[in-house]
């Protein structure tokens, strides 16, 4: 019987699978690390050109920032020359309504009787004033009164008895009524 040693051609077979599979192995290893350098340059370029969007968008807000704070300024500026306008125009209105209403507490003022302060607060309008009766206080009270147009109401808020002495020498004394009134405007 005749034997033939095949071990020698075994391992040989064996080696060369293993080397086929080795190289298969590195095959692919290197074809792995070739698509991860080609996504990572890929992933790069996407980077790079997106940094240089961002730039851009950047210089973009730098430069409407400045446009924005100039419209900014023009817009408070019109917001106050609006304000002054609304503020002329309720002036007029005012002007007019108050020269309605001296004119009609001027009507009203009867003989001896005077004015000494005039102020108006909102829609309120204070008088102070003098007179030489309170038939007189009296008259002008009620013809205010009677201007329910431009009055809502009247209160008579005081009325009294003054000494007024001169200043310039005289030792007399001159007697007449205070009086102060709240008026409500409409």
């Amino acid at each position: 019987m005749i034997t033939l040693n095949l071990l020698p051609i075994k391992e040989e077979l064996k080696y060369k699978k293993l080397l086929r599979g080795f190289i298969l192995f590195n095959f692919i290893l290197i074809l792995i690390l070739v698509a991860h350098f080609f996504y990572y340059q890929h992933n790069e370029d996407i980077l790079a050109k997106q940094a240089q969007i961002v730039n851009q968008l950047r210089k973009d807000v730098a430069k409407y920032k400045s446009v924005l704070g100039d419209l900014a300024k023009e817009k408070k500026k019109s917001e106050e020359a609006i304000r002054r306008i609304d503020a002329i125009n309720s002036l007029d209105d005012l002007r007019h309504t108050l020269l309605k209403v001296l004119n009609n507490v001027n009507e009203s003022i009867p003989n001896k009787t005077w004015i000494v302060n005039l102020k108006k607060e909102g829609n309120k309008l204070y008088i102070k004033g003098g007179s030489d009766s309170y038939d007189s206080v009296t008259k002008f009270a009620r013809s205010l009164k009677a201007k329910t147009d431009l009055f809502v109401s009247l209160e008579m808020k005081d009325v009294h008895s003054e000494n007024y002495k001169e200043t310039t020498g005289l030792k007399q004394q001159v007697k007449y009524l205070s009086y102060e009134f709240n008026l409500v405007l409409k």
